[in-house]
């Protein structure tokens, strides 16, 4: 309830917003959500607060927390929330949020699309040059099985792997080789968030997408 209560200050105090506040419900969320919109991401302040999905839900949607709700910010949910339907109708009736492509959580998208990729693809030279970041160096730790069952592994072993800067900023790179495969689900999510963030705009007297 403290912390509820401090986020609901600090953001309602700004009187004057230059950009619009967004809640993910970790970093790897706010990762991926960086590599996809790019320079439309420099209009968003991503607050450093991880709440999982039906606390978003309930702070938004039935305990109506000001900070939660339109015009003060935007709520970017998991893709795997598409995979729970009744969560899935709560998200889809409020006002503010967006869900990221794919039905899954980033960290499992990232393990999921790497361990599918051929050991000869150019994405592997072009995260690593010299050739020592593969998917055996990839999944040496913790197997591509152990992070699809569990999510908390998941985590540790993206921040792990993504420590190393072989996928880049914001894992760019390969956030890249995978919308380039899944274009029209990462445009819906890109026209969605221009749709919504205008509204936001027009609320708050900021400049238009």
């Amino acid at each position: 309830q403290a912390i509820k209560h401090r986020l609901n200050v600090t953001i309602s105090a700004s009187k004057a917003p230059t950009k619009v506040d967004v809640f993910t419900e970790d970093s790897e969320a706010i990762i991926m959500a960086r590599a996809i919109l790019k320079s439309k991401s420099r209009k968003l302040r991503f607050v450093d607060c991880r709440l999982g999905c039906g606390e978003l839900i309930s702070l938004s949607g039935q305990k109506k927390i000001e900070s939660f709700m339109f015009p003060k910010s935007i709520i970017i949910f998991d893709g795997d929330v598409k995979s729970d339907m009744r969560q899935l109708k709560k998200v889809n009736q409020l006002g503010n949020a967006l869900i990221l492509p794919s039905h899954f959580s980033p960290e499992r998208l990232v393990a999921s699309f790497l361990n599918n990729l051929s050991d000869k693809d150019s994405l592997w030279l072009e995260m690593d040059p010299r050739g020592n970041f593969t998917k055996q160096f990839l999944f040496r730790d913790h197997s591509f099985e152990k992070i699809q069952e569990n999510r908390e592994v998941a985590k540790e072993w993206f921040n792990e792997i993504h420590s190393y800067k072989f996928w880049g900023i914001n894992a760019q790179k390969v956030i890249d080789a995978w919308a380039k495969e899944n274009t029209d689900e990462v445009q819906l999510f890109i026209d969605n968030f221009i749709k919504l963030y205008n509204t936001f705009a027009h609320e708050l007297n900021l400049g238009k997408l």
